[in-house]
């Protein structure tokens, strides 16, 4: 990736690789990679932005918390700036595994309502839709005060997903909170981007202020 090194520290190939960084230090390699799309994007081959793009999506599926959120946070910063033609394909990405099958209620109940540890295939499922999740809701953020004709969708998707699992969950309704308060001004007008079947979804979480008293 030598071109990609005007006026940042060059970034090496090696440098991408999910074993290059402790869990640690992930969080502030994300924003630094943010920083790094953003000033080098003219110097950067196609493979190279890929490249970037790939292992922000990896990490959005971290084992710790922190780290997919940090992630997602930086992948809405380099999705503004360089990848808003593919949110399209994007979108289908996160699709696919925000279907990834949870154990049903009726199954969680049958193990008593005493805590237990989770079962390592459980976690697993559970980061891979939440890491779908922060996915879709970096696009969101991408596009804080706006409403793109792809939005009113995702936001639906993810309003299905309200009852999951934490932190899921938690993720579902701070992403409708933030939409909440940077449209609320607008409301009246961003509401005809969506069908009146996605209102009817949608109206308790971006309309009714008592949802987050």
């Amino acid at each position: 990736m030598a071109r990609a090194c005007q006026g940042s520290p060059c970034l090496r190939r090696e440098d991408l690789s999910p074993l290059s960084y402790p869990s640690l230090s992930l969080c502030s390699s994300s924003f630094f990679l943010q920083s790094f799309v953003l000033y080098n994007v003219f110097y950067m081959r196609q493979t190279e932005i890929d490249q970037v793009v790939q292992f922000m999506i990896s990490k959005l599926a971290d084992t710790q918390i922190e780290v997919r959120e940090a992630a997602a946070l930086t992948f809405a910063g380099v999705v503004r700036s360089t990848l808003q033609s593919r949110i399209g394909s994007l979108t289908e990405q996160f699709k696919k595994d925000l279907s990834t099958p949870l154990p049903s209620k009726k199954r969680k109940a049958e193990q008593g309502p005493s805590p237990s540890p989770i079962p390592p295939q459980e976690a697993e499922a559970i980061i891979k839709r939440h890491a779908a999740v922060l996915g879709l809701a970096s696009l969101i953020y991408a596009n804080p005060f706006d409403v793109p004709s792809w939005m009113p969708n995702i936001l639906e998707l993810m309003a299905v997903h309200i009852h999951d699992p934490v932190p899921i969950q938690s993720t579902v309704k701070k992403v409708m909170a933030d939409f909440r308060r940077t449209h609320q001004d607008t409301w009246h007008l961003d509401k005809a981007s969506f069908t009146p079947e996605q209102l009817d979804v949608l109206s308790d979480l971006l309309v009714a202020p008592s949802y987050y008293a």
